[in-house]
């Protein structure tokens, strides 16, 4: 073989090699998105979440990851949190009607948490109100 083939072979091999590389990489995030998603159904939310901060870590455009770290931050009632993973999803799927579910269920929980606070230190004035939006969280829940 002359010099140039030998070159040749060599680049051909690099360029194999760093497509492994780059593969492996990629599917990093996948797998732990998909680890975490076992979590979150079997109920392991911190177990969830930290799987997903990794995934976010290597690949923080990653929609998927960003709605079920709020769907975790939601059930948790860490609402502030769940809204900034929502619109971090909504960023970047904004065709996911799901991720404009949930922001807008995060409105009515705060709300219907506000009220049950008032509730607290005035009259019966909300209960009309903080029955429908009740009613509304029993329907969508």
């Amino acid at each position: 073989m002359d010099r140039k083939s030998n070159w040749l072979i060599l680049w051909f091999m690099m360029l194999l090699m760093s497509g492994c590389v780059s593969s492996a990489v990629n599917s990093r995030p996948s797998e732990l998105r998909a680890t975490a998603q076992q979590a979150y159904y079997a109920g392991d939310l911190i177990t969830a979440e930290g799987l997903l901060r990794q995934a976010l870590d290597y690949n923080d455009k990653d929609a998927d990851s960003w709605f079920l770290l709020g769907n975790i931050y939601l059930r948790t009632q860490q609402y502030v949190a769940a809204q900034n993973a929502y619109q971090r999803a909504a960023r970047l799927k904004p065709e996911q009607a799901e991720i404009w579910h949930n922001l807008a269920l995060i409105h009515i929980r705060q709300a219907t948490q506000t009220l049950l606070e008032g509730r607290r230190h005035v009259d019966d004035t909300f209960n009309p109100l903080l029955d429908w939006l009740l009613q509304v969280q029993g329907a969508a829940g």
